[in-house]
This record gives C-alpha cells, sequence and structure tokens, in this order.
C-alpha cells in the first residue's frame, strides 16, 4: 500500500488518481474513493478537485455509480456506489452523496440482499459492503441487510475447516470467493458508524473469537 504522500502524487489535473504501472492506468470508482479516505485522515485531507472528479463519475440517471470511470453506459453499481458515499463523506462534515444513498437504498431486494450489478442474485460480499456504508449514513436499511447475512454464516454443523465463513452466494462454500466474501460481511457483523475514513483500532482485543463446537 502507498503511503498517503505518494498516493497524492498521482492526482492528476482533472481530479483523478491515476495509476502508474506496467499494466497501465486501471483507476476506477473504488481506487478514487479509498484514495480520498486515506487522505481524509492527513493533515491537509483530501484535494478537492478529487471529490469533484468523483462527483462527475456519477451517473445522472439513477444516482449509482458504475465501477470504472467513463463507461458508454453509465450503469450503477451497488459495491461502487457504497464505496464512493464513503470517499464523498470521508473528512466532509456535509457529504454530497445523499443522491447515491437514495440509489442504492432502493438496490436491496426484498430478502434484505444486494446484488452486484447485472446479477440476479444477491450475495454476501457486496451485502457486508453496502451494509457498512448503510451504517456510516444511519440508513435503517441495514438491519434488513444483517438478517439476510446471518443464517448464511457456516456453523458447528459444517466441516470445521468451514466454520465461521460466509459463503458468497447459494451455490455453496467455494474458498476462494468465501475469503472475500467473509471478510466483507464481517463489516456487517460488527458494524460501526465510523466507516473506513474514522476506523480506528482503539479498544480492540487481541484475541480471536473461540468457536463454541
Amino acid at each position: 500500500m502507498r503511503h498517503p504522500s505518494s498516493r497524492r502524487s498521482l492526482l492528476a489535473p482533472n481530479g483523478r488518481f491515476a495509476d502508474r504501472s506496467r499494466a497501465g492506468d486501471r483507476s476506477d470508482i473504488a481506487s478514487q474513493s479509498f484514495a480520498l479516505i486515506a487522505l481524509s485522515r492527513t493533515a491537509e485531507g483530501a484535494p478537492q478537485s478529487a471529490r469533484s472528479f468523483l462527483s462527475r463519475s456519477q451517473c445522472l440517471t439513477g444516482g449509482g455509480y458504475p465501477v470504472s470511470f467513463g463507461p458508454t453506459t453509465c450503469t450503477g453499481d451497488p459495491d461502487a456506489t457504497a464505496l464512493a458515499i464513503q470517499g464523498h463523506n470521508a473528512g466532509s462534515g456535509a457529504g454530497s452523496s445523499g443522491f447515491a444513498q437514495g440509489w442504492l437504498v432502493n438496490q436491496q431486494r426484498p430478502d434484505g440482499g444486494f446484488a452486484s450489478a447485472g446479477a440476479t442474485e444477491p450475495n454476501a460480499a457486496t451485502t457486508g459492503r453496502v451494509s457498512h456504508t448503510l451504517v456510516t449514513v444511519g440508513s435503517g436499511s441495514f438491519y434488513r441487510a444483517l438478517k439476510w447475512l446471518e443464517p448464511r454464516q457456516l456453523r458447528c454443523s459444517a466441516p470445521p475447516e468451514q466454520r465461521g465463513a460466509v459463503p458468497y452466494d447459494s451455490s455453496g462454500f467455494d474458498r476462494p470467493t468465501a475469503v472475500r466474501a467473509t471478510v466483507q460481511a464481517t463489516l456487517a457483523f460488527f458494524p460501526s458508524p465510523k466507516g473506513f475514513a474514522r476506523l480506528s483500532a482503539a479498544g480492540a482485543k487481541p484475541d480471536s473469537p473461540v468457536l463454541s463446537c
């Protein structure tokens, strides 16, 4: 991970944080949002030009954010929008993400879950990430998302190596996808209104929980 000061050196004149790598510039809504979040924790704060660039990337119809910058057709994605909301609100007393928040809440399925753009089925990774953002903005939709996630965690009836994991979707446990889904579901299981911008290890306990089975 780059130090915040080096991340600031990647700021382009138009406000975009652009990658410099052999693969070219692969920066997107997620990297722009995390850059804003990281820099909001510094004394200088996040550049206004970067916030403005993120704002200009919002879909004019609906209010969501696409995964990548400048798509031919702007399609809102719940994961990208959840991160963009936190990026907007980081270090800002009055976030400019109300329109995006409304769009995000409207993407919640009747059962409480959230699906990624274009998917027909909710998944634990997206639901966990969105839940985290919903808590930070004080949305009651968080509770419905949590009720969707909780029964999907594998408990004592599962094989020992799977206990505690959260499968990505209804297809069942798959280690590669379950790792990401479990990490993001944990954001909902241990909700904090602070969000990424104010995340702190203060008061954290050094020991991991022990399963009772």
